[in-house]
């Protein structure tokens, strides 16, 4: 992976003969172009089929997933990006996932060669600021309408039972009991507002901190203990699967 920290994001190349990506999520807005084969993606329970040449828009803490691509570029932006650089003044959602797009597509390919190429920083940040300016013209709207039963107090109470208990393994059978539903009522509600099963939100959950803590510093093994995996190998595991990159390597970007 080759990758660029500036101002509030973070671009990075990933390679692979076939990336799979398992449900996870991320604090950013995520902006990934495919430069090279075709990505079967999911968004919040949605498919895609995302081919070559395509581009894939996704919102802060939308759950996604995805394989087949073998070179992806993606830009990270923070969830405050838009509005701190002024090019909106209210809190906005990209209206589709997926556009083709093909001067992203080049402006993309542009800075993969500049990524490659260890090119001038402040040139490549120039760019980045650019392509986001134009997205914020064209591809952002209002927050759009919470998925369906997202606003359901179950599935509320659920989310924070399992973010309190994040480094515990929490049951099916605890779950019904806390609002009074059967397991498979539960699951069913559950996918409806969020996309995933209960315990795969919880696990997105823990990545999602995971990320963050390895951001701060924390040590591998340490982040694996605070995040309710076995070890760090099960952390590894898992975040490979999710992000395309070990723990140690993602912290040392």
């Amino acid at each position: 992976m080759d990758g660029f920290r500036g101002d509030g994001f973070e671009l990075a190349i990933t390679r692979a003969d076939n990336i799979r990506y398992d449900p996870h999520t991320h604090d950013e807005y995520v902006i990934s172009c495919n430069l090279e084969g075709n990505e079967h993606a999911v968004l919040d329970g949605r498919s895609l089929l995302a081919p070559q040449g395509s581009t894939t828009l996704y919102n802060p803490g939308q759950i996604q997933a995805g394989e087949g691509t073998r070179c992806i570029i993606s830009l990270y932006l923070d969830p405050d990006f838009f509005t701190r650089e002024e090019m909106t003044t209210v809190e906005t959602e990209f209206i589709t996932p997926l556009t083709t797009d093909p001067r992203l597509h080049r402006d993309f390919c542009a800075m993969a060669r500049r990524l490659r190429g260890n090119d001038d920083p402040a040139r490549l940040e120039e760019e980045v600021l650019a392509l986001a300016a134009r997205l914020a013209a064209g591809r952002l709207d209002r927050r759009l309408e919470n998925a369906p039963g997202a606003g359901d107090w179950r599935v509320k109470r659920l989310k924070q039972l399992l973010l309190d208990r994040l480094e515990e393994r929490v049951t099916l059978d605890e779950l019904a009991a806390e609002v009074n539903l059967s397991r498979v009522s539960v699951v069913r509600l559950f996918v409806q507002a969020t996309g995933v099963p209960p315990l795969a939100w919880q696990r997105v959950q823990r990545l999602r901190t995971a990320r963050a803590l390895l951001m701060r510093g924390v040590r591998p093994a340490e982040v694996a203990f605070m995040t309710g995996f076995c070890d760090q190998a099960h952390l590894n595991r898992h975040f490979r699967r999710a992000y395309g990159i070990t723990p140690a390597r993602y912290a040392r970007l």
